[in-house]
């Protein structure tokens, strides 16, 4: 039972991944298309709360979406609002500090913790 529950959590995770990633790529296409107009170079400040994607993949949409980019010449700069985190000089945390909310751990923010 415990793995049926997990494997169905993890797939609709994926699958949101994807559906964010593919509507994520369709903008990027479009942004692309219609300032194809305007010479020179563009640039492009994404605020996010993160990139649902790698864009170093293989992915021939992530690739057909880069070139058309670097067509187009628009640098995209992604900057995450959750700002840097520092998690310590071996970068290991607990998943409870580490996507916590600003001002705490989730375990003190929900009040589980001690």
């Amino acid at each position: 039972m415990y793995h049926s529950i997990t494997r169905f959590l993890w797939n609709e995770q994926t699958g949101k991944e994807e559906s964010r990633t593919f509507v994520i790529m369709q903008a990027l296409n479009q942004l692309a298309r219609s300032m194809a107009v305007f010479p020179g170079r563009k640039n492009l400040i994404w605020i996010s709360g993160g990139i649902p994607f790698d864009p170093s993949s293989p992915d021939p949409h992530m690739r057909r979406t880069a070139t058309l980019l670097a067509a187009t010449q628009i640098a995209v700069y992604p900057i995450d609002v959750r700002g840097a985190m520092y998690l310590g000089a071996d970068a290991a945390a607990p998943a409870s500090v580490a996507f916590a909310p600003r001002g705490g751990s989730y375990d003190e923010m929900s009040g589980t913790g001690s």
